[in-house]
């Protein structure tokens, strides 16, 4: 009766340590984890000896697949493949893992012709369509890769991975405007995420000329994380731009602002690197002697 009421992860045929090793796995998957060495190892065992696992054990060989990939461990990620193939002869999902093993290979075009294949049977599959992005970046072709990833996100628009990664490709381009609409989007998705704030603020900075604006999502990734060195660092540069230029009758909040952020930073850098804090706090005293002479 004991036996009966054990859950699904711990099957009763299992020794005690692959019933371990079964509910750590589950766990990485449920967590998101990507611990690949672990998850490999624990596959490894676990495979020996499948009995009892069920439809999980299909999934336990998927996760290894994954974990061989990132650990290079290609001959291990081909023989459990073909295991899946033999068992899920018409699976799209076993012949993503086929094209993904071709890729680490560095053979693209016969990847390129499955991914190919399933998406003229299922042309919303996320997962091919995804693959062939990162073909396209393998062989260091950023604009093709940034229309694809538009593409792709005109139909998959809550895909925030995907914003993500055409936020980062655009600013490697200097295509800022796009890559702020990017970073819109992930500020939508997520308002309390300090980062997406952040790079928000860095890519208005770096375009110059809306320094108000950028200090505006500096200071809201400082209220979001006041321990982020990067973002005061932020808030104080913009500040001193602002000081700078005309915003002259907000002197007295910019200078409280500026005064804030940089005793942030030399409170960071006295508590983690002592031996930087002089060095810091010179560089401060060096801007703001800048910033002086051109007020």
């Amino acid at each position: 009766a004991l036996l009966a009421c054990l859950p699904a992860c711990l099957p009763a045929c299992l020794s005690n340590m692959g019933r371990e090793d079964v509910k750590r796995l589950r766990e990485m998957r449920e967590r998101n984890e990507r611990q690949s060495a672990e998850a490999l190892a624990l596959a490894t065992r676990v495979l020996a000896s499948p009995s009892g696992l069920g439809d999980e054990l299909w999934t336990i060989y998927e996760q290894g697949i994954v974990a061989a990939f990132d650990c290079s461990r290609l001959d291990v990620a081909d023989k459990w493949i073909n295991i899946l193939r033999q068992q899920f002869p018409d699976s799209h999902r076993v012949s993503k893992l086929r094209g993904m093993i071709l890729e680490a290979n560095e053979e693209y075009e016969p990847a390129l012709v499955i991914y190919d294949a399933i998406l003229a049977k299922d042309p919303n599959d996320a997962g091919a369509s995804k693959r062939k992005v990162a073909i396209s970046l393998a062989r260091g072709r950023t604009a093709e890769a940034i229309t694809m990833l538009n593409a792709y996100l005109a139909i998959h628009m809550t895909d925030y991975e995907a914003w993500q990664q055409l936020f980062e490709l655009t600013v490697d381009a200097c295509d800022f405007e796009r890559a702020l609409f990017c970073m819109e989007e992930l500020i939508l998705s997520n308002p309390q995420n300090y980062w997406f704030h952040l790079k928000y603020a860095e890519v208005l900075y770096t375009m110059g000329g809306n320094f108000a604006t950028a200090k505006t999502y500096f200071a809201q990734a400082v209220k979001l994380n006041p321990s982020c060195v990067r973002a005061q660092l932020g808030l104080y540069m913009c500040c001193a731009k602002i000081a700078a230029g005309k915003g002259r009758g907000e002197n007295e909040m910019i200078s409280a602002l500026m005064t804030s952020s940089r005793s942030a930073i030399e409170r960071v850098y006295e508590e983690a690197a002592p031996s930087n804090s002089a060095l810091v706090s010179a560089m401060f005293t060096a801007l703001e002697t800048e910033s002086a002479s051109k007020a």
